[in-house]
């Protein structure tokens, strides 16, 4: 009987200011399982929208004088948006393990490739030579990029497996630090 005598949480709500409501509405929204996913999802769908806004604002006059088409480079951003995007898919539902395996494997080509740098196959871009160029000049990687990525991956990994020892600062900064340097 003591049951059916608790108000409900409806019931309760009522007897709130309309600020607190609205707060309970939304603790109640968050305390979801899905939640999360949608905190997620939203931000990771709105910020390349509002990105693809930005490119063809900043580029439509130069890209019509140009190429005789305002969205070249909207085009192009879209192509590389559907080629992250299958990236990521990809990674979402990659083992731990074949994320070691990337992290380091991806580490230690982005390590040969800032090496090649400094070589022939080294090219400038506007007085800096961070490029390496294979073959044609389609083909040319920055291998800046590729490392912050895969130091994050490889980073992930090393916290994931020190994760009890995080509390002493030998453990949290010196293995990261000197593969970041």
């Amino acid at each position: 009987m003591a049951i059916l005598d608790t108000p409900r949480a409806a019931d309760r709500q009522t007897d709130l200011p309309v600020g607190r409501r609205r707060f309970h509405v939304i603790t109640d929204w968050l305390a979801r399982p899905r939640a999360s996913f949608y905190l997620v999802l939203v931000p990771a769908v709105l910020l390349p929208g509002l990105g693809m806004m930005m490119v063809l604002s900043a580029s439509s006059v130069f890209a019509h004088v140009q190429f005789g088409d305002a969205y070249y480079f909207v085009k192009r951003q879209i192509i590389f948006l559907l080629i992250g995007g299958v990236g990521a898919w990809w990674l979402a539902r990659s083992s731990p393990r074949r994320l070691k395996l990337l992290g380091w494997g991806g580490l230690a080509l982005a390590f040969v490739l800032q090496l090649l740098t400094y070589t022939p196959l080294g090219f400038e871009i506007k007085g800096n030579r961070n490029w390496v160029q294979f073959g044609t000049s389609l083909f040319r990687v920055q291998p800046s990029e590729l490392a912050k990525l895969m130091l994050i991956v490889w980073g992930a990994d090393l916290l994931a497996r020190k994760h009890k020892l995080l509390d002493q600062p030998k453990h949290l900064l010196v293995p990261f630090i000197l593969v970041a340097a």
